[in-house]
C-alpha cells in the first residue's frame, strides 16, 4: 500500500487530476455562493421598489388598516437581506500556485505517517474496507 502511495499518487496524471477535480470542486461551490448571492441582492432591489411605493403612498395620504402591518414586514426581511449581503461576495477561486508541491507534500505525509508501525497494523486491517477504491488509486 505504502509503494502504492508513492508511486501512483505520485505520478503527473494523478496530480493533474487531483487539480483538475479540485478546481472543479471549488468552482461549483463558489458557483452556488454567487447565484445564491445574486438572488438575495435581486430580491432585495424588488422589495427596495416596493418600499419606495409604499413610502409614496403614505406621503400622498394614503392610510390603510393594513399598510403598517405591511410595511413592518417588508422592512423586517430587508434588514434581513442586508445583513445577509453585509459578508464580502464570494471571491474568484485563485488556486495555490503550488498546490501540486502540496499534493505531493501531503501524500508523503500519509505515506510516513502509514510507516509507523503504531498506526501502520491498524491501517492494513482495514485494507479490507478501503479495498473498492484501490481501482481510483492505481
Amino acid at each position: 500500500m505504502l509503494d502504492l502511495l508513492r508511486t501512483r499518487l505520485m505520478q503527473p496524471e494523478a496530480v493533474a487530476e487531483f487539480i483538475t477535480v479540485f478546481g472543479r470542486e471549488v468552482n461549483a461551490q463558489r458557483g452556488d455562493e454567487t447565484a445564491q448571492r445574486s438572488r438575495l441582492e435581486a430580491e432585495l432591489s424588488a422589495l427596495i421598489r416596493k418600499l419606495d411605493g409604499l413610502y409614496d403612498a403614505i406621503a400622498e395620504g394614503l392610510r390603510t388598516p393594513g399598510l403598517k402591518d405591511k410595511l413592518e414586514e417588508l422592512e423586517a426581511r430587508k434588514a434581513e437581506l442586508d445583513a445577509k449581503l453585509t459578508a464580502p461576495a464570494p471571491s474568484p477561486v485563485r488556486l495555490q500556485p503550488n498546490l501540486a508541491a502540496l499534493y505531493r507534500e501531503k501524500v508523503a505525509q500519509l505515506a510516513a505517517t502509514l510507516a509507523d508501525p503504531e498506526i501502520r497494523t491498524p491501517a492494513l486491517e482495514g485494507k479490507r474496507d478501503a479495498a473498492p477504491l484501490l481501482p481510483f488509486l492505481i
